[in-house]
Parts: structure tokens; C-alpha cells; sequence
């Protein structure tokens, strides 16, 4: 099946390689030669994309860094609705601090040739009420969702929000918990059952 799957995959790149006449990239040369020989392609001696020139992108650290940058994004949820007779209303703004309190460590963005990155922290403020009936009255913040899978995400990492869910007896924000200008972090829910 794996087989199928890389000789698919490599018929795929063969045919985006025809259209795209005269667009030829030595690493996707490779690759797909890779591919065609059933060999991993995937690269041993690193965990970290783009620490190889070919891997390395520039327009990738300009897209991480807008990110990043992007402060005065807020995330503001103002709404009502009714469920099983009750008045239910959820008031939920998600906004940067611009605090510049976070000092990530040059071991994560060396690739990159930065030293002494600062970002923002984020929160979130949650108001629910029930009837008119304050139900919940909470700051959240990345210090919540302590990770033992990923610790440094405790000292270093940046709660991104991500999407805002309600279902019909819950409601849920889903965050990206993650350290800036890199690729380490989880997905986080806080959840209320109402």
C-alpha cells in the first residue's frame, strides 16, 4: 500500500512538473526520484526544517515573523442564544498584552540568524452568563495549559488563538500554544459545559 501510495504520489509530481514546464527545482528533482525508488525521504540529521540552504526559504521567515507581528489582530466573539429554555451569553476577546516579556532563546531562532527575538504575550477575556446569571468571569492564559510533553512551551511559548466553537451544550476556543518563529507547540482547548 505504502508502495501505491509513493508511486501515486510520484506520478503526481511528474505530471505538476510537465505543466509547470521550465520550472525545475533540484530538490524536487530529488525528491521525486526519491520517491520513485521507494527510498525515505525524510532527513535523519535534523528535526528542524530549513537548517539545509536547499530546505531554507526566506519568504517562510518574512511569513513566520507577520505572524508573529500581526499584535493588533483581536479575536472578539460578543453573542446570545438559547439552549433548553435558557439565556445563554458569551462575551470572549482574545488581544496581545504588548508586554514584550517573552525573550525567546537564541537556540530557537539560530536558524534563522536572529538573536534576541522578544514577543508579546496573549490572553484571552471569557464572560458567560446564564439567565443573566454570571456564570464565568476569567482571564486565560498560556499558563493553563502547562505541557509535560513540551515544558519550554511554559517559559517560551505564545497562546495563539486559533478558532472559537460552540456546540450545543459547550463552548470551546481552541488555541495554538506554540513558540514563536518555530514549529514546536500544541493544540490546546479550554472547554465550558454549560
Amino acid at each position: 500500500m505504502k508502495l501505491q501510495i509513493n508511486w501515486l504520489f510520484a506520478v503526481f509530481i511528474t505530471g505538476v512538473m510537465l505543466v509547470n514546464n521550465g520550472c525545475h527545482s533540484v530538490a524536487v528533482e530529488r525528491q521525486a526520484a526519491n520517491l520513485e525508488s521507494g527510498k525515505d525521504t525524510l532527513k535523519k540529521e535534523t528535526v528542524v526544517a530549513g537548517t539545509h540552504e536547499e530546505d531554507f526559504e526566506p519568504q517562510e521567515l518574512e511569513d513566520i515573523y507577520n505572524e508573529y507581528t500581526r499584535y493588533d489582530d483581536t479575536l472578539s466573539v460578543d453573542t446570545s442564544y438559547s439552549f433548553k429554555g435558557k439565556q445563554i451569553r458569551v462575551k470572549f476577546r482574545h488581544y496581545c498584552l504588548y508586554d514584550s516579556s517573552l525573550a525567546i532563546p537564541d537556540v530557537y531562532t539560530k536558524i534563522y540568524g536572529i538573536k534576541d527575538f522578544v514577543s508579546n504575550t496573549y490572553q484571552s477575556k471569557l464572560e458567560v452568563s446564564v439567565d443573566d446569571n454570571e456564570m464565568i468571569d476569567t482571564i486565560i492564559t498560556r499558563d493553563i495549559f502547562y505541557s509535560d510533553n513540551l515544558p519550554a512551551l511554559k517559559n517560551y511559548g505564545v497562546l495563539r488563538s486559533g478558532s472559537v466553537n460552540f456546540n450545543e451544550d459547550s463552548f470551546e476556543v481552541r488555541y495554538s500554544l506554540s513558540i514563536p518563529l518555530t514549529d514546536i507547540g500544541e493544540a490546546v482547548v479550554f472547554k465550558v459545559h454549560l
